[in-house]
């Protein structure tokens, strides 16, 4: 998965006191620290180190970060996963949508007595049979 940085980063340092541990790099927006980068060399961030953070965090190998400073691959993180508004309503009309659908799809099975599977990894929707025109359920199997 791709994820951006924090939008609006000012300045960065190196070695600073935060939330109780020693941080490798700090990103700031003007005087607020907006995300930490650790850098791996011989140890991994601990699980204590980083439910101490209390900004979004990163972990990369000092290796990838040498051979593509530009393009950094995780080992692990606790970045916040960003939806732009637009995005996020664009998905939950996706998703009413979809329920909608599907409980079309219920009333049919419903009817016809049909027991229909839990929905992941199924999904399912109501569909007219082109020969006769009676309802029916359509399954689809994603991927």
């Amino acid at each position: 998965m791709v994820q951006d940085l924090p939008d609006n980063i000012t300045h960065a340092a190196d070695e600073v006191r935060i939330d109780g541990s020693v941080a490798d790099i700090v990103l700031y927006r003007g005087r607020i620290a907006a995300a930490v980068v650790e850098i791996l060399a011989t140890s991994r961030v601990s699980h204590e180190k980083a439910s101490r953070f209390t900004v979004p965090w990163v972990e990369l190998r000092a290796e990838d970060v040498l051979e593509r400073p530009y393009w950094w691959v995780a080992v692990q993180d606790g970045l916040h996963p960003f939806t732009c508004p637009a995005c996020a309503a664009r998905a939950e009309e996706r998703l009413a949508g979809l329920r909608e659908i599907q409980a079309r799809a219920r009333v049919i099975a419903e009817r016809q007595a049909f027991p229909l599977p839990p929905s992941p990894p199924y999904l399912y929707a109501p569909h007219t049979c082109w020969r006769c025109g009676s309802d029916m359920v359509a399954f689809h199997w994603p991927g």
